[in-house]
């Protein structure tokens, strides 16, 4: 048996074909039932670094700071594939392999039911002039969509700005929250935030203080 032959007749046996993934079937050569939505249960809100790991520290320089990073504690969902997109012996490729097949995260389709009634970021302490305790900050966040970049394809946008434009289900369980501007009044800086779903969850959730310097 040559060489050409021994290699067709492998192909034959492992049933490899030489189809490449599609830009919207790009998940076919991962195995199993991908959880493509979930169900928000709980929130969870800390503050973190520009490298998006939780701050150990009381204290920080503002330019340090990096986010608030508020968690969706969540259930995933998985529904039945509308195409077939589950690793079998005849839609692997060798070319597939080689190239990559994108990475889609649990969820990675964002809430299954449940969009945004209200979303408060509410600050703890005086903030500034315009923003006394017990006011919302919304204004001076900048929602990161870095991580959300499947479901909307848009860069940086005020957190305000957001949640006047977007109708859509809860994109993702992670929001990352920069801080515009710092405080100007109390360098003390936590938040109480409170969101209302559409299914008529409610959910607080208060920060941790940390000292911006």
């Amino acid at each position: 048996m040559n060489l050409r032959t021994g290699l067709l007749t492998l192909l034959l046996i492992t049933g490899i074909s030489f189809q490449n993934c599609t830009e919207t079937d790009c998940d076919c050569c991962i195995a199993g039932d991908i959880p493509q939505y979930f169900d928000i249960q709980d929130l969870q809100v800390r503050h973190a670094q520009a490298n998006f790991q939780d701050i150990e520290t009381d204290a920080i320089p503002f330019e340090d700071y990096g986010f608030i990073n508020v968690h969706f504690q969540v259930d995933y969902v998985v529904l039945q594939h509308d195409e077939q997109k589950l690793w079998s012996p005849f839609n692997f490729s060798l070319i597939n392999s080689a190239y990559g097949c994108s990475f889609l995260p649990s969820g990675y389709k964002g809430s299954k039911e449940e969009s945004i009634e209200s979303f408060d970021v509410i600050t703890v302490n005086d903030f500034d002039e315009e923003h006394r305790a017990g006011d919302s900050i919304n204004d001076l966040l900048e929602l990161d969509l870095r991580n959300v970049e499947i479901a909307l394809a848009q860069g940086p946008i005020i957190l305000e700005e957001f949640l006047a434009s977007y109708s859509g289900n809860v994109p993702s369980e992670y929001f990352f929250l920069k801080l515009l501007k710092e405080p100007t009044l109390d360098n003390d800086f936590q938040i109480r935030l409170v969101t209302t779903l559409s299914t008529g969850e409610s959910y607080e959730e208060v920060s941790s203080v940390i000292t911006l310097l």
